[in-house]
């Protein structure tokens, strides 16, 4: 299960530490922030500063860069039980969680995208809900057991 710590700095922004499995960091620091802590760069820089390799963004954050390898966190504000399904009282997304109810799962879905193809050669996921995991892990057998008969 991921946990996440929210506390307010000095600065009166909120920074966040991400705990998940045996995974720990602290998000990105927020921009203006003295208190990210050392070897945390600032939200806006962290995708392209070295000090930033193995620190979490986020959509807003990373949008727009390419990258080896990415690692997502897969919560539960979208989840696979049959069918998609999100739930807005556990997003962490401010914009998304305003969208309009017809609109929050195909957003959600969208963020989700976005982070998931950030990796040139290869994405690391969490998954926070088994359901989901398995839905996702069905796909990418499905395509392997396909590319590996065309040969």
């Amino acid at each position: 299960m991921i946990d996440s710590i929210p506390f307010l700095c000095e600065c009166r922004n909120y920074l966040v530490d991400i705990h998940a499995g045996q995974f720990s960091s602290r998000a990105t620091g927020v921009t203006g922030c003295r208190e990210a802590g050392a070897g945390h760069p600032k939200s806006n820089f962290w995708a392209s500063d070295p000090t930033g390799i193995n620190k979490i963004g986020c959509v807003y954050t990373a949008q727009g860069f390419e990258f080896d390898y990415v690692g997502a966190i897969f919560g539960r504000d979208l989840v696979f039980d049959g069918g998609w399904r999100g739930n807005r009282k556990i997003s962490h997304d401010s914009v998304v969680k305003k969208a309009p109810e017809e609109e929050f799962v195909n957003l959600v879905k969208q963020t989700y995208r976005v982070l998931l193809t950030g990796g040139m050669k290869g994405c690391f996921v969490y998954f926070e809900d088994a359901a989901t995991r398995e839905f996702f892990l069905s796909r990418t057998k499905a395509e392997r057991a396909s590319a590996t008969s065309a040969k």
